[in-house]
Formats: structure tokens, C-alpha cells, sequence
């Protein structure tokens, strides 16, 4: 089980990586040029008004704690993370799976990190 939640982990920071790809296209877009990776990284971490991603932040590094301190993963310890990670991009009304949605209709790389963190969790 502990294998699985490190599939699961991995996964989840490949559709985190593509959805911060395209936040940063959404951002330079809107500012008219590109962003160095500092400068984005800075806004992430320092700019209040990025502060609706830090949930999806915070439970990838719970799952890599959870992993990291725990010998016997349970199923019910997968099915809790899988509850966890579908509120969080499937709450229609949070900023996250809003945009995670507006993304998944617009890049094929994120629609194939979604389904392989499906399929990781066991739900297609």
C-alpha cells in the first residue's frame, strides 16, 4: 500500500507541475511578458493574491510527511487521501478546481497527468 501512495504522490506533483505551467502562461499573458522562474516562484510563495494554490501545495507535502512517518499504509489511509485530493480538485466552488477545470480543457499534457492520477487513485 505504501507503493501506492508513492504512485499516487508522484502523480499528483505531475498535474501540479502542468497546472502551474499554465499558470504561469495565464500570468505572462496578462502582464505582457515572460516571467523568469524566480520571479514566479516568488509570486507563489509571496504574493497574497496567489494564495488560493497553497492548498494543493500543502497536501502534497502531508502525503510525502504521511509517507516519509507511516511503515503500514492502510486502504483506509489511501481511500482518506483520494477523498482528500478529489475535494480539492473537484470543489466547484474553489479558485483551484476552477481553474484546474479551465486548464484540463485546454492542455492535453495535464488531461494525460489527470487521467494517470486517476488511475493512480483507482477512479477513471
Amino acid at each position: 500500500m505504501k507503493n501506492k501512495l508513492e504512485v499516487i504522490s508522484k502523480k499528483l506533483k505531475a498535474v501540479h507541475k502542468h497546472f502551474l505551467e499554465n499558470e504561469k502562461r495565464a500570468i505572462e499573458q496578462r502582464i505582457g511578458r515572460k516571467l523568469h522562474p524566480l520571479d514566479f516562484f516568488n509570486l507563489l510563495t509571496q504574493d497574497e493574491s496567489f494564495a488560493w494554490m497553497k492548498p494543493m501545495s500543502a497536501l502534497m507535502a502531508e502525503i510525502d510527511e504521511f509517507i516519509d512517518e507511516t511503515e503500514n499504509v492502510t486502504a483506509t489511509d489511501i481511500a482518506g487521501i483520494r477523498s482528500r485530493i478529489d475535494d480539492l480538485l473537484g470543489d466547484p466552488s474553489s479558485k483551484i478546481a476552477e481553474q484546474y477545470l479551465q486548464y484540463l480543457a485546454q492542455d492535453p499534457e495535464l488531461i494525460i497527468a489527470h487521467a494517470q492520477l486517476r488511475e493512480a487513485l483507482g477512479k477513471h
